[in-house]
């Protein structure tokens, strides 16, 4: 169901930040960020980009606990959101403080190696923002480096002493000398 202006609940509610009856709406299923006819809004982002985009405001926001809240509804990590095309992994990466979440994530599906608009992972986003702890968590789940500019990741570990990050771009395996 829609209001007048096309409005369902679950979108009035995002829209005004309403953060747990977004989450109560989701929990209760069913809930739609677009009115069943939604080829009448052409151009509107899905409910999933809604969500996600939404999350990823959380992370930047350190709203770890409230994040993880809607992760936990059903909102899927992997999807891409924003002009820059980031997941929640990626935004998660690039937060100091969120590498809890971070594991939580990985540990729950989310996908490391998802690239975003330029072309970056998760770990080459972590290493670009020098956030050496989510490097390691990466790491330990198995995610690859990527991005176009390989050259500038590894002068951005070496800056910050992030010996994984130096190794993730070698292509070393271990944390040890060698």
């Amino acid at each position: 169901c829609a209001d007048y202006h096309g409005f369902t609940p679950l979108f009035a509610a995002l829209d005004a930040g309403a953060d747990a009856s977004v989450i109560n709406l989701l929990r209760d299923g069913g809930a739609t960020l677009v009115p069943d006819d939604a080829t009448a809004f052409p151009g509107r982002r899905t409910q999933e980009t809604w969500l996600a985009n939404h999350v990823n405001n959380l992370i930047e926001e350190r709203q770890v606990d409230k994040a993880r809240e809607f992760l936990e509804c059903g909102v899927d990590m992997n999807r891409k959101a924003g002009y820059d095309q980031r997941t929640p992994v990626h935004v998660a990466a690039t937060v100091t403080g969120c590498e809890d979440l971070l594991a939580w994530m990985l540990e729950s599906g989310g996908n490391p190696n998802t690239t975003n608009r330029k072309g970056y992972t998760a770990l080459a986003e972590a290493i670009e923002t020098g956030c050496t702890q989510a490097t390691k968590v990466l790491k330990s789940h198995g995610a690859l480096l990527g991005g176009p500019d390989t050259i500038k990741l590894l002068s951005t570990a070496c800056v910050n002493g992030d010996l994984n990050g130096v190794l993730a771009i070698l292509g070393r395996a271990g944390g040890g000398a060698g």
